[in-house]
This record gives structure tokens, sequence and C-alpha cells, in this order.
């Protein structure tokens, strides 16, 4: 299966990622609507990230930590984040290598835009 076929399909990290944005959202006190408009998408695409029907992308991600107060690790179970200087190290288990590394790229970003 080509890469950009298997982006676009849902797997089983899609469905923990769909538990986890509910969880995040409910105990956030959004409701479905707010979270929506919060991502900036409409609510039809939102309830699929939410059914684990589609990929949720890395900034949709990004942007549920910022509205509910979740560290981006938290969505993915990371176990671990140590931070060592400039180098970020991510102790998780997902099945696709690069998924640290786009963690550790939008913290970096995220961290470097709050000290501007």
């Amino acid at each position: 299966m080509h890469y950009s076929e298997r982006s676009k399909s849902a797997n089983e990290v899609d469905a923990k990622l769909a538990g986890k944005f509910v969880h995040a959202r409910i105990t956030a006190n959004l409701d479905i609507v707010s979270a929506a408009r919060g991502l900036g998408i409409n609510l039809n695409e939102y309830c699929s990230y939410e059914r684990g029907d589609i990929r949720v992308p890395a900034q949709a991600i990004a942007t549920m930590s910022r509205l509910t107060n979740k560290p981006i690790g938290w969505f993915f179970d990371v176990e671990k984040v140590e931070q060592r200087g400039s180098v970020l190290k991510i102790d998780a288990h997902l099945p696709h290598p690069t998924i640290p590394t786009r963690i550790a790229a939008l913290v970096t970003r995220m961290r470097r835009t709050q000290n501007e």
C-alpha cells in the first residue's frame, strides 16, 4: 500500500486517537460543535475524527491539545517525554516511526511560538 493511501485510511491508532478526542473534549466540557469550531472544521468532519473513520491531521491534534489543555503526547499514550537541550526524546509505542518525529516538531514549533 502506498503511503498516501495508508495515511487516509483509519487503523487501530486512529481508533485509539478517536477515543482520546472524545475523552479530552468531554473532560474539557466542550460540546461537539464547539470542538469542531475550535478546530476550524465542519461538524461532519469532526464527528469522523471521533468515530475514527478518518485519520486526524497533526495540526488538528495540536489544536485539540490547546483547546483541551492536554499535552500532545497524551493523545498518543506517550510514556515519557524528556527535553535535553534542543533535542526532544519521545519514548512511545507507535507503529509508524515518523509519528514521534512529527510530535517533536509540533512541540518545538509551539514552544518557539510561545517564547516569541
